[in-house]
């Protein structure tokens, strides 16, 4: 079948993108695929207990080739240069031989076009597939959250009691509540409090 890289915005092919995660180098991984058509979105993912992120990443083209409707041409996007160049240059790889062979018979059977990603911000469907596969990998802590921490523990001990205490007064600490000022303040509010 058909092979090549061509531009990503083609009509003519149903557009999936892929990605795969991996805690650490070998850990928890998670894999995940979106397909976009006719306007519409769709979502598969997938995990593994042990695993590297190359074989997540291939585990997601496989599951995409698989789940994609029989007989209509597929644009696969994915983030890995390495798995994109390996596919359309035909190299022989050694790793995950597995994984490889059985990407194979789905390719000999399918019109398969490749596009490399090269970042997850070119489109929006590439950063759901991300965030998709670091969940099921049980990365949580996406790039939002990341920011959000590091924006809280800039905030100093100081600035947090502030927080809680209230605005503090420009005109130096408030007056200690056994003063005299302070009892009187505070002693008219209670009479009217205490009547019926």
């Amino acid at each position: 079948m058909q092979e090549n890289q061509q531009t990503a915005d083609s009509g003519e092919s149903l557009q999936v993108f892929t990605d795969g995660a991996c805690q650490g180098r070998s850990g928890r991984g998670g894999w995940a695929a979106v397909f976009l058509e006719d306007g519409k979105r769709r979502i598969i993912s997938g995990s593994d207990r042990r695993t590297t992120g190359n074989r997540m990443e291939l585990t997601a083209v496989i599951r995409a080739l698989e789940t994609a409707p029989e007989g209509l041409p597929l644009t696969i996007h994915s983030e890995n240069k390495q798995l994109v160049d390996a596919v359309l240059r035909g190299r022989d790889a050694k790793a995950n031989r597995d994984l490889w062979e059985e990407l194979a018979g789905l390719r000999s059977v399918r019109d398969v076009r490749w596009w490399w990603v090269r970042s997850r911000r070119e489109h929006p469907a590439s950063e759901i597939a991300g965030r998709v596969a670091n969940m099921e990998a049980g990365l949580f802590e996406t790039q939002d959250s990341h920011h959000r921490y590091r924006r809280g523990s800039r905030t100093t001990s100081a600035q947090r009691g502030s927080v809680r205490g209230g605005k503090p007064s420009a005109n130096g600490p408030s007056p200690n509540s056994n003063s005299p000022s302070s009892r009187t303040r505070q002693s008219p509010r209670t009479t009217r409090r205490k009547k019926p």
